[in-house]
């Protein structure tokens, strides 16, 4: 049974690639060779058609400015809709930031000077009348205020309005998914990545979509989930990057290199709001989406982040006039000796990252075999994760508060007159105590977030996986740093704040598979310059063990058509081709040699290059059934053969819209490739990655067949298969699949 035979008749097999129909491959090399003769197009239309062709009228094009004009005004295009896409993605950021917060606040309290005012501003205009805004700022950092009004002083009243709150928040967002946009749960960043290496997805970058992602989203988060929104931020960016531009320039939505350049930038723009991070964000877009990156990219992308950027910080949704979530400074330099616990908490984040995608991988694994069979299981699963974790983590400070202000808590340096749940600066009985209390809730944090990250990541709503991740590290390093500080005694040069900083950096690489990202975020989010050293030695470590990142595994897991880079391993050691990727003669054809020429019907046929001097005339019927039985192939590219050999191809949708008339020559392309059935697998796979072209047909002296993308990454698939097996489920894990269904439908 060969491996086509596979993927038709075992389960285990087809289900590598059931991603694979959502999307519909672009051949970027018919689309550059379009993408040129529109431009050249539009310069010819900005040329006078009177002015001819020699030395003196090339100049006076010149000389009256008509080519440099023309060119002009085609950049200025693409740069217009960056400048929108990025003060879209910056509003948005935004509304985010502020509606996340006031949600936050309300499950605690509410401002009486105004209901939708969260704390922050809530103390800001209860004081702004008195004092000047600086003083504010400072105040509202070590003190609260009586305008901003708990829902009650006694912990269980409190604590079934926080239960309440949170899952009628998850519930909001969960049915939001569930009824009017589907692919807004989830991250949504293998998606974006799969569509920018080269596919198009009707509906995944839709306007509902981005709808949904971006007013569900707060609702997510404050709804209490151990998930986060800069995953979903790329999502709901890079939507962004697919919406707009059509409405600015018309005709941008007929090109795709126009739109994955639009969307790349896009999602650039999306991390570096959700961070504040700009040359994070850039980086992001060319370590984790882009698969080719040009200089005239990451101009662009640094263009959009930095529009982007710009308007929320004109937004000011933070009330300090910052975009970055906080800002840290150390005052405490970093020491040689300490490199050990730097390489340990490194050790941790590649750790973290390798466990947490792997039993996370499983649950939804589970999630998509067996809770699916219930009816709307995704809203149903949110309401009980939602009151799991707050039933779990209620208590705990490090769990119940905001992920990004616990982070802020956690990195703060501890000065000398400093002595707080965190901050230790003494060693009397009474601080001892505090000090080991702390100790037990940062460890049930780590252990508690790890789990509930497992669960909730991949639900049914709009989450993402980042933030989170650094929670966990930065309660792990705070352990570490406490634990050091108290080896060491009062007085020491030790800084479990900066411990807490590397660890969420640890674990934000170990999670994401991003290296010199991380390093640029880290530093762009706090402000830690002195710190920049560690975080690379940290991020090395990380890699050492980590596995590949969470959303490239996910690609794996779903079935998506995403061929890897030539970097990347491949368990193929097939020599040539041979049949191995393509059954001889499955390609549908159209054949010149099968029409029939007998009756000479037409003229306008008989000077075609595909037509050969004995060929004068072609008989209406056989041109009838050839077309037909090419359309109905369901190939998108049909090539064009002559005495056996490929001489043109045409798109399976041009066939379709020649109507009435039967001469296909004006939709002939001569643009395609062509390999010998020796070439290797690998260079086949190269050919693919580098040209990134839809089909490729191999000849045997004449043409025996014809290998898609989609059947390159089908064939690739299937050796690691065979090879390795199902490296997500194994055989154990679908006993234990089984169990834990019955224990389900017991407790039902």
């Amino acid at each position: 049974m060969d491996w086509k035979e596979q993927y038709r008749d075992n389960p285990q097999v087809s289900h590598l690639s059931r991603g694979f129909p959502s999307f519909e491959t672009i051949d970027w090399l018919q689309e550059y060779i379009q993408e040129n003769k529109k431009y050249f197009n539009s310069l010819n239309r900005h040329v006078d058609p009177e002015i001819t062709e020699s030395a003196s009228s090339a100049l006076e094009i010149i000389t009256n400015g008509q080519l440099i004009r023309s060119r002009m005004w085609s950049s200025l295009q693409s740069w217009l809709v960056l400048t929108v896409i990025g003060l879209v993605t910056g509003t948005i950021a935004a509304f985010l930031n502020i509606m996340t917060e006031w949600l936050n606040d309300i499950k605690r309290g509410h401002c009486t000077l105004g209901f939708f005012l969260n704390e922050n501003f809530c103390c800001l205009k209860q004081k702004s009348n008195e004092k000047s805004i600086e003083i504010v700022f400072r105040q509202l950092s070590e003190e609260s205020c009586d305008a901003f009004v708990s829902w009650s002083s006694h912990w269980v009243p409190s604590f079934i309005i926080h239960l309440i709150l949170c899952v009628s928040f998850g519930l909001l967002a969960a049915f939001a998914c569930l009824y009017i946009a589907p692919n807004a749960a989830g991250s949504g960043i293998s998606e974006v990545k799969v569509i920018i290496s080269g596919y198009k997805h009707s509906t995944f970058l839709s306007l509902p979509t981005l709808l949904v992602k971006a007013l569900g989203l707060p609702f997510t988060i404050a709804s209490g989930l151990s998930v986060g929104k800069e995953g979903p931020s790329v999502h709901y960016a890079s939507c962004i990057g697919s919406v707009i531009p059509p409405m600015v320039v018309f005709w941008f939505k007929d090109s795709p290199v126009k739109m994955s350049e639009f969307i790349t930038c896009a999602g650039a723009a999306g991390v570096a709001v959700a961070f504040g991070s700009p040359i994070g964000g850039v980086l992001f877009a060319i370590e984790e989406l882009a698969k080719r990156v040009s200089l005239g990219l990451f101009s662009k992308a640094i263009y959009t982040a930095f529009i982007a950027t710009s308007t929320l910080q004109a937004w000011n949704p933070f009330g300090t006039g910052q975009i970055v979530m906080f800002e840290v400074s150390y005052d405490i330099a970093w020491n040689w000796w300490e490199l050990p616990w730097f390489i340990v908490l490194g050790l941790f984040g590649g750790l973290y990252g390798r466990f947490v995608s792997r039993w996370n991988i499983k649950y939804v694994a589970f999630r998509q075999r067996y809770l699916s069979r219930i009816s709307n299981f995704g809203p149903k699963e949110v309401a009980i994760l939602c009151a799991l974790t707050a039933l779990l983590g209620y208590g705990n400070q490090f769990i119940c508060t905001d992920m990004t202000k616990t982070m802020e808590i956690l990195f703060d340096e501890c000065k000398e007159s400093n002595h707080n749940a965190i901050c230790f600066n003494s060693n009397s009985d009474v601080a001892l105590s505090d000090w080991t209390w702390t100790i037990l809730a940062l460890f049930y944090a780590t252990i508690l977030r790890i789990f509930l990250i497992i669960v909730s990541y991949g639900s049914r709503v709009p989450c993402g996986i980042f933030v989170p991740s650094m929670a966990v590290g930065a309660t792990f390093g705070k352990l570490l740093g406490l634990l050091l500080e108290q080896v060491h005694g009062v007085g020491s040069t030790i800084n479990s704040g900066t411990y807490a900083f590397l660890g969420a950096g640890a674990a934000l690489s170990g999670i994401t598979g991003l290296t010199v990202t991380v390093v640029v975020i880290m530093f762009e989010l706090t402000g830690a310059v002195r710190y920049i050293v560690p975080t690379m030695i940290v991020v090395i470590f990380v890699r050492s063990v980590a596995s590949a990142g969470i959303a490239d595994q996910m690609i794996e897991f779903a079935g998506l058509p995403f061929l890897e880079s030539l970097d990347s391993e491949n368990d193929s050691n097939v020599n040539n081709i041979n049949k191995d990727v393509f059954d001889e003669n499955n390609a549908e054809v159209i054949d010149i040699d099968r029409f029939n020429v007998e009756n000479e019907i037409t003229e306008r046929t008989a000077g075609s290059e595909f037509v050969t001097d004995e060929l004068v005339g072609l008989s209406a019927a056989p041109i009838e059934k050839e077309i037909d039985r090419a359309i109905k192939s369901g190939y998108k590219i049909i090539p064009i053969i002559e005495n056996g050999y490929i001489v043109g191809t045409i798109n399976n949708s041009s066939l379709r819209d020649l109507g009435d008339s039967l001469d296909i020559t004006p939709f002939i392309s001569k643009s395609f490739i062509k390999v010998s059935s020796e070439c290797s697998i690998e260079k086949l796979r190269a050919t693919f990655f580098e040209l990134g072209t839809h089909s490729i047909f191999i000849e045997d002296k004449k043409l025996v067949g014809v290998v898609t993308k989609k059947d390159m990454v089908r064939y690739l698939s299937y050796i690691h298969w065979r090879i390795h097996g199902d490296p997500f489920v194994q055989e154990r894990d679908e006993i234990w699949f089984g169990k834990l269904w019955e224990l389900w439908g017991k407790l039902e």
